[in-house]
């Protein structure tokens, strides 16, 4: 793909099938530790074909450029002297209420990765996370669906968040919906997930929002849900 051909991930239409390595990503990673956040960067460039990386040191460096720049994903450390992962990312979603931001930290500390996802962060990785764990959770991000790193942790932090700010209160959402649709045809997870270029578990993280939003509680009920609405 020639320089002039290149899309960024922020054209596509909303709902569209996204190839994460069709597009020119445009990561941030915001960390104070220059030897993590240069060893994420490069593993991002060295994955993810076109993209660009921008680096910063603390919450303030990202504020800075946010104005002239727009970000896909912001990786930003929750603990940065300064403004912390915390208050910067209320700062971000409030600048670009579109903004999707992972955070990281190495202490999984359950006040803080929630005050995170209430502060407007999409995801949460652990910075001990392998390269498919990163992969995952861009893709999950990316995608419209949270993502936390471990899954002892994700249980726990699933309730709490729940009970704070329960998905039944959102609506559903085009890709949920596109799912939905999948669904009521009949198609497996498997299936859906081959059909969208997604993986089975970001399919199956879509599927349990739709049982909770839709407030129902099988494939069936899922089906009648659709067609009470008017979708099939």
């Amino acid at each position: 793909m020639r320089p002039s051909e290149v899309i960024t991930c922020k054209e596509i239409t909303p709902g569209k099938t996204v190839n994460l390595m069709s597009y020119a990503l445009h990561f941030m990673v915001a960390d104070d530790h220059p030897a993590f956040r240069k060893g994420v960067a490069s593993f991002l460039r060295e994955h993810y074909a076109d993209c660009k990386v921008d680096e910063a040191a603390s919450g303030d460096d990202v504020l800075k450029v946010l104005h002239d720049s727009s970000f896909d994903i912001i990786f930003i450390d929750i603990i940065m002297p300064g403004l912390n992962g915390i208050e910067a990312t209320k700062q971000i979603v409030n600048t670009d209420p579109d903004a999707k931001v992972i955070a990281l930290s190495f202490y999984e500390d359950e006040t803080s990765i929630i005050s995170m996802f209430e502060s407007g962060a999409k995801g949460y990785l652990n910075k001990n996370a392998g390269r498919e764990e990163i992969m995952q959770a861009v893709e999950n991000v990316l995608n419209d669906s949270i993502y936390i790193s471990n899954k002892s942790m994700n249980d726990v932090l699933w309730r709490k968040l729940n009970s704070r700010n329960s998905i039944k209160n959102r609506p559903v959402s085009q890709r949920e919906k596109e799912i939905l649709l999948l669904i009521c045809k009949g198609l497996s997870t498997r299936e859906i997930a081959a059909q969208l270029h997604l993986s089975v578990k970001t399919v199956e993280n879509h599927r349990n929002h739709l049982l909770e939003k839709t407030n129902t509680n099988n494939t069936a009920s899922l089906v009648l849900y659709a067609a009470k609405k008017g979708w099939v």
